[in-house]
């Protein structure tokens, strides 16, 4: 919980807000290879996750889990909340980006975006929900040094490709989060909080 706590304050608005949920009370979850040892399943910082060491001779890697893809999880997890209602959305806050960035002025390959004062976050609706969105999102919206995700509800259709929403629109999004991702192993994996049912 450490770990998860840090990587939001490492974060910006909407990861500091997050701040305010009740971490505690929730479950944590991560995805990691079969057989990885428990001292190194705590090292979330360190990628190379399938790598058990290297070989003697060779110095080639020895991998655990040939193919191993830790995204898939919260892929899967993203696409099974999305499909679960037509208010509920996907976020990563962007922490490098600002909305007046020239790479951000084209739509290829960025996928749809919102802003709150110089802040960028990347969205996906269950309503725009397919492989390649979901994909695009994914890659995008986590690829930097401190990736900070939410799956949420909010008003459908209430969240539209470039507009400008203020700091209280985060605030709800920020409260009616079920879970909260955040970057691990350098990229290769996720940490994901899930909200208690009462909680």
């Amino acid at each position: 919980m450490s770990y998860l706590k840090s990587r939001l304050d490492d974060g910006f608005v909407l990861a500091h807000l997050l701040l305010g949920l009740p971490l505690d009370g929730g479950t944590t979850k991560i995805c990691v290879p079969d057989g990885l040892s428990d001292a190194r399943v705590r090292e979330f910082k360190e990628g190379w996750l399938n790598v058990a060491g290297y070989d003697g001779d060779t110095q080639e890697a020895v991998r655990i889990e040939a193919g191993f893809d830790g995204a898939r999880y919260s892929r899967d997890l993203i696409a099974n909340y999305l499909m679960g209602g037509a208010d509920r959305y996907a976020i990563f806050e962007d922490p490098i980006a600002s909305p007046r960035d020239p790479w951000l002025q084209e739509d290829d390959g960025i996928g749809q975006i919102f802003t709150c004062g110089q802040h960028v976050y990347h969205f996906l609706h269950a309503r725009d929900l397919n492989e390649s969105a979901l994909r695009l999102f994914y890659e995008v919206g986590r690829c930097h040094w401190v990736s900070v995700g939410i799956l949420t509800r909010f008003a459908p259709n209430r969240l539209r490709h470039r507009m400008t929403v203020d700091i209280g629109v985060l605030k709800q999004l920020a409260a009616a989060s079920e879970h909260v991702l955040v970057d691990a192993y350098d990229l290769e994996s996720d940490i994901v909080w899930s909200r208690q049912a009462n909680s």
